[in-house]
């Protein structure tokens, strides 16, 4: 395993952790992606940030786009071990977060698809590539409420 992910495990408690990961993974040579990627274990726990609040402005650590890409990708790595309704429900909450935070789903999609590759990118592009309305937050039953710091969490309506 590349040394920046055993560092990253190591301290995958401390809130930031995740983030500092997802900025090495997506540096990182192909080589080393696909040695992380291949042993991969979506069972270990990490400090995550919070889905439902990606597009709040003070909801450290990180800035929006850090919070949201790091979001994403942890989905991508873990696809295999959750219900594809899940993971498309979790890609709805991603590409809205964008959206709110004026962020390019399109661009924040495709850079983790690169870095991912396999079965995992092509449900990243399945998704992007979907209609808006199949997008929307209408289309999830989901809705944004403006957060006093900044930005909007989305909840669920249901």
């Amino acid at each position: 395993m590349p040394e920046w992910y055993r560092t990253a495990l190591a301290h995958r408690e401390d809130p930031s952790a995740c983030i500092t990961f997802a900025e090495a993974f997506l540096a990182a040579p192909r080589s080393e992606r696909e040695v992380v990627t291949n042993g991969w274990d979506p069972g270990l726990e990490w400090v995550l940030p919070n889905p439902w609040r990606l597009a709040c402005v003070d909801e450290g650590p990180g800035s929006r786009i850090d919070r949201i890409r790091t979001d994403l990708l942890f989905q991508a790595l873990a696809i295999g071990a959750v219900d594809a309704r899940e993971a498309i429900m979790g890609f709805a909450v991603v590409h809205n977060s964008c959206r709110l935070a004026d962020v390019s789903p399109s661009a924040v999609f495709e850079e983790v698809a690169q870095a991912v590759g396999g079965s995992a990118a092509r449900a990243l592009r399945d998704f992007a590539a979907r209609s808006p309305k199949h997008q929307s937050m209408e289309s999830f039953m989901l809705t944004a409420i403006a957060d006093p710091g900044g930005g909007y969490e989305i909840r669920a309506k249901w």
